[in-house]
């Protein structure tokens, strides 16, 4: 299942922290074009490659799933930024 909400956190050394919950159905909702646009484009790789359409497109899949839990952080000196992928 793919990834529906990104929590990204900044703190500061002294100070509050700032939370941001962003929900990605509106990430999803823009890139749906695009998919679609590159969906010909995608099925003629796979036919002149020979590469099976159901197994690359499952893989794709699994690969947007694999996302879910993800975290990155950024620190310097002054700020930390993390990034979750819920």
């Amino acid at each position: 299942m793919i990834p529906w909400l990104a929590i990204i956190q900044i703190r500061a050394r002294q100070g509050r922290g700032i939370h941001l919950w962003i929900p990605l159905v509106f990430l999803w909702i823009l890139l749906l074009p695009f998919a679609l646009l590159a969906l010909p484009v995608f099925l003629v790789y796979c036919l002149i490659g020979r590469v099976s359409v159901v197994r690359t497109a499952r893989t794709f899949a699994e690969m947007l799933g694999a996302l879910k839990g993800t975290r990155v952080q950024f620190e310097n000196g002054v700020r930390c930024v993390s990034l979750r992928i819920a």
